[in-house]
């Protein structure tokens, strides 16, 4: 539980109302959040706000709380105290000032292989958009771009001959452009995909984040999963670790090498790139040219 010095718990304080919330979120977008994340918080605030009826006293706030840690996992309990409090301090709740995080739990990310993409492929075998799935689990676990940036590309992020992903600093979650890469199997898979989606084309973005995580639904693999799949066999097939970094758009904050010296072209790293994955084929047949073979 979060850790509060003894004082009164019914000390009177004065309530807030949803436009209070309205101008918090707005200077938060300020600082780059994006529109999905405004209202994943926006939630949580209004969640607690009801709970409290709009009254932040500390009793009352401490027992909404341990209501969410008895209820919900220690890290989506520390995500929502944690935009509380920058909530409370917004409002100049003196109070929030005592409360201090609970750390955060160790996370060990599941280990995903070759025949866990390859098993997942094979589960959606005979789905309607079986052409669309395959290309975006292929594009996404070769590529190492988020789910979420995955859900915003659009052909004009694309170049298909050069297999290059070009996002713009608004489609990334760092709000840097980066580029990276995909391999020949991936490029199969979407120029197969875009000869039905050109045809029935509904959107200017290839993959619908609404229809994606439908077809996940059920599935214990989900997109997040494609993008730690990119970095663990990055990594088991000896790849340079910085250059790993740049393509998947960690921050490069903490990272004095990174943001000092080290600078890699665009020829650079997709060089580096063929170099460890280029021949990983994920589809048993898939780097022969033009030739698209399902899972056995």
């Amino acid at each position: 539980m979060a850790e509060v010095e003894s004082s009164n718990l019914s000390e009177p304080t004065s309530s807030f109302s949803n436009k209070s919330i309205g101008e918090f979120l707005d200077i938060l977008m300020l600082s780059g959040i994006t529109k999905r994340h405004r209202k994943e918080v926006k939630r949580y605030l209004i969640h607690y706000a009801e709970y409290i009826l709009y009254k932040p006293t500390k009793g009352k706030s401490l027992e909404y709380f341990k209501y969410l840690q008895e209820n919900y996992s220690q890290a989506y309990f520390i995500k929502q105290m944690y935009q509380i409090l920058k909530f409370l301090k917004f409002l100049g709740i003196a109070w929030s000032e005592e409360i201090k995080l609970p750390k955060q739990p160790n996370y060990n990310p599941p280990r995903i292989d070759l025949e866990d993409i390859r098993n997942l492929l094979k589960q959606f075998e005979g789905e309607r958009n079986y052409p669309q799935i395959q290309a975006f689990i292929l594009i996404t676990c070769t590529s190492g771009i988020r789910a979420m940036e995955g859900y915003k590309l659009q052909m004009s992020n694309i170049s298909l001959e050069n297999r290059t992903i070009k996002l713009r600093a608004g489609q990334t979650k760092t709000r840097t452009a980066r580029v990276t890469f995909f391999n020949e199997g991936a490029q199969n898979a979407l120029r197969q995909y875009l000869h039905e989606f050109e045809t029935n084309q509904r959107s200017n973005t290839l993959f619908a984040e609404t229809t994606i995580r439908r077809t996940f639904r059920n599935s214990q693999l989900k997109p997040k999963h494609l993008r730690k799949f990119f970095s663990q066999i990055w990594t088991r097939r000896n790849g340079n670790e910085a250059v790993k970094h740049l393509l998947m758009g960690h921050s490069q904050r903490s990272n004095v090498d990174q943001m000092h010296y080290n600078y890699q072209s665009e020829e650079d790293l997709k060089q580096i790139y063929d170099r460890v994955m280029g021949d990983l084929a994920i589809i048993h047949g898939e780097n022969k040219p033009q030739t698209i073979t399902k899972t056995v």
